[in-house]
């Protein structure tokens, strides 16, 4: 494998390879490494400052892992090598993190996703998941950033062909730069918010699943920015348009990999569903207000998960209920039972991917393990239905702020484990941190709606 790589690498040209990866707060790092030592990158890989940075680039208070800590490896995954049809004299790997002493670092993610992935094959199980992944195009004036074809796109309604119109060389782009990457495109869409898109990806087994997830973020913030915009996967970045999210379907095959465990025709509740997916559902759902706290990670992500947004209403599943967490969806005739999933509809593009992957995997296998039951399918728009209502039928609303969402994850061994103390700890001081920042930020809110009144 290394010997293709150093071929393609000296027929293509390549200078410069990026060794990536994605820290514990879903930021992808990393370094640019010249080809002339290439062979040291492969072999060693690359050393890399061993403090754990929050989103804000910050040390934050507490931390076992600051400036003093020794130096970690990143090492390439050859597997996920990949030229960037953006940057043409560029490579790219996605790499995992290792100690001097050539050991798993505890704190790298996608080792994680690696552990809980082993322990659903042990359990007769492969996993596969895809991304439906929503962002905003948007571009800087006068000190604020308005999507990027405001001008026009209000015009434009959501998945009309006139949207498409208005960005075509932006969508092709985004297509043919996916697909030179080995990420095939299913189906874009234009959403709901101007300058707001959806493009989806083909499903793919366990750790692919997620190193897609990252390359797909890196390639749309790329070609956008090359058409002199700025992509962004922020869950809420207007007050007056749709948030975006996530929309993660999953699917469980048997060990030859050919099964959907997710299908029985003859299902009683009608849905065409397994018990195998009713007791997966229901562990998600039993920790679906823990798992905010990893899948939704920022303060700007429950500004998305409000009520009557088109966004989740409450922890419960329903037949094509998007304001259910799970979205049972009904299949075409010609696409056959075996393409019957689940689709999760509480995380955004702010999360690890890694980490996220992990806990949801984990907690659905914890659902079948306990065999927890989801309770009856909702089918009315929740948004629509007072707190009263909700409660009386059972049913929880997400986590209101980040800091509701982490006091949830806290008390949550299951997601403990998955992590390891060391990293579950970490991960709670970093988003305490970033919670404390931003509630003392005095926002212009405040100083428009109460300056004059106070």
């Amino acid at each position: 494998m290394n010997e293709n790589i150093k071929e393609i690498i000296k027929e293509k040209g390549i200078t410069l390879t990026r060794l990536v990866f994605v820290d514990l707060g879903g930021v992808l790092r990393g370094r640019a490494w010249s080809t002339t030592f290439i062979d040291n990158a492969l072999e060693m890989g690359a050393k890399c400052m061993g403090a754990i940075l929050p989103p804000l680039d910050t040390l934050y208070p507490g931390s076992r892992f600051d400036c003093s800590a020794q130096d970690i490896f990143i090492v390439p995954d050859p597997d996920t090598f990949s030229v960037l049809p953006y940057s043409p004299k560029t490579a790219r790997f996605i790499c995992d993190l290792y100690t001097s002493s050539r050991k798993p670092w505890e704190f790298c993610t996608r080792d994680v996703l690696r552990r809980v992935l082993a322990e659903a094959r042990e359990m007769g199980f492969r996993f596969f998941a895809a991304n439906e992944t929503e962002f905003y195009v948007v571009k800087k004036e006068g000190g604020k950033i308005v999507p990027f074809d405001l001008e026009v796109q209000g015009a434009a309604k959501a998945s009309s062909s006139y949207g498409f119109d208005l960005s075509e060389q932006l969508i092709q782009d985004y297509v043919d730069t996916l697909r030179k990457m080995n990420i095939e495109v299913t189906r874009v869409i234009n959403e709901g918010g101007p300058g707001q898109f959806e493009v989806n990806i083909m499903h793919q087994e366990g750790l692919k699943a997620a190193d897609d997830f990252i390359t797909y973020k890196e390639a749309i913030k790329a070609v956008s920015f090359r058409h002199g915009y700025i992509a962004t996967f922020l869950p809420r970045p207007f007050n007056e348009y749709f948030g975006s999210g996530v929309h993660l379907h999953q699917s469980l095959m048997d060990s030859s990999g050919r099964r959907n465990l997710f299908v029985d025709v003859n299902d009683e509740r009608g849905l065409g569903l397994s018990q195998t997916c009713y007791y997966y559902m229901g562990g998600i759902l039993e920790h679906t207000m823990a798992l905010c706290g990893i899948v939704a990670p920022t303060v700007n992500s429950y500004k998305r998960l409000l009520p009557r947004t088109v966004s989740v209403d409450g922890v419960a599943y329903g037949p094509e209920n998007r304001t259910a967490a799970i979205r049972i969806p009904v299949e075409r005739t010609e696409l056959g039972v075996e393409s019957t999933r689940i689709e999760y509809r509480v995380p955004d593009a702010t999360c690890n991917p890694y980490l996220a992957l992990a806990t949801i995997l984990a907690a659905g296998l914890d659902g079948i393990k306990k065999k927890i039951e989801p309770g009856d399918p909702v089918t009315f728009d929740m948004g629509n239905v007072t707190e009263a209502e909700l409660k009386r039928r059972g049913i929880k609303r997400l986590p209101k702020t980040l800091y509701e969402a982490i006091e949830e994850l806290k008390n949550d061994d299951l997601i403990r484990s998955v992590l390891g103390e060391a990293m579950f700890e970490e991960y709670i001081k970093m988003k305490e941190f970033e919670w404390d920042q931003y509630r003392k930020y005095v926002t212009p809110w405040e100083i428009n709606n109460f300056l004059d009144v106070y």
